[in-house]
């Protein structure tokens, strides 16, 4: 089976990793911000004082800096259910942390459990000196 046509975490809509690596890269060309947009239209109850970090969305595009009109608006906020549901908006904004720009490679699970291996036994010897 081939894993990376699998989705990354199970959800109602998975998250592909081929689209998820897309995004990442987007990243690099700066392309994330605060806001609240996408919480005001998806209903979340997160508090508005903590806007998240996310990577562009067509919807973000749309309403940025409009916040306060977006959540009085209940036709925008159905017209962003209606896409999702088409499938021509994604469902859940692609968190972009700092920690997003630290990851630099995509590699398979068996080679990064070596990885990880190798450096747990470089850290347990280095210790062990002490």
């Amino acid at each position: 089976m081939d894993y990376r046509n699998e989705c990354k975490f199970r959800r109602k809509r998975p998250v592909h990793w081929a689209s998820w690596h897309r995004s990442r890269n987007r990243v690099r060309g700066g392309v994330r911000e605060r806001s609240t947009v996408l919480d005001i239209a998806r209903g979340s109850r997160w508090p508005a004082k903590y806007p998240g970090r996310t990577l562009s969305h067509p919807f973000l595009d749309e309403w940025r800096g409009r916040e306060d009109q977006l959540a009085a608006d209940a036709e925008a906020k159905r017209a962003y259910q209606e896409g999702v549901k088409r499938g021509d908006l994604t469902p859940i904004p692609v968190w972009a942390s700092e920690a997003i720009d630290l990851i630099n490679d995509l590699p398979p699970a068996s080679e990064l459990v070596g990885t990880l291996v190798a450096q747990a036994e470089n850290a347990l010897a280095r210790a062990g000196k002490r």
